[in-house]
């Protein structure tokens, strides 16, 4: 085999390992910045919705008392794998007791710090350490004062 074959062929063969292994490293990076992490908030709810897919699992919980509204409350798939929270935890029907970060906007979304179903609390993650988190709650605390 010539030269220039063999190093066609290596080249060929780093950029179809870059090109398929290089994406799974980049799957679903989420920012928490529209959230406001520096505020948790806590209320009841049923779950209407539960689904544990990737990039991200979505619970869609009606809140009970006051002002009967439906969240849309993200969870971050890496933190549950890392707990080893079973993907059946929560189920449509269930009562839940949440902990979550709101949308800085007021929107009915958060992000799912943790909850408690059955009298079972199970912690997800207690903080948000993401730069762009972080650097949106500044600016938005400096916007403020």
């Amino acid at each position: 085999m010539p030269r220039f074959m063999n190093t066609m062929m290596r080249t060929n063969l780093v950029i179809l390992f870059a090109a398929l292994v290089l994406p799974l490293g980049s799957q679903a990076h989420h920012s928490f910045a529209p959230y406001d992490i520096r505020t948790k908030i806590e209320f009841s709810g049923v779950v209407e919705s539960w689904r544990f897919v990737r990039p991200q699992p979505m619970l869609e919980l009606r809140e009970d008392g006051g002002e009967e509204r439906t969240w849309r409350i993200e969870v971050a798939t890496r933190r549950w794998l890392q707990q080893e929270i079973p993907t059946d935890a929560i189920k449509p029907g269930d009562v839940l007791d949440v902990v979550v970060w709101p949308a800085r906007d007021g929107s009915p979304e958060g992000v799912l710090s943790a909850f408690t179903s059955d009298g079972v609390y199970t912690l997800i993650h207690e903080e948000v350490r993401q730069r762009s988190a972080n650097e949106a709650a500044e600016a938005a605390e400096a916007a403020a004062n």
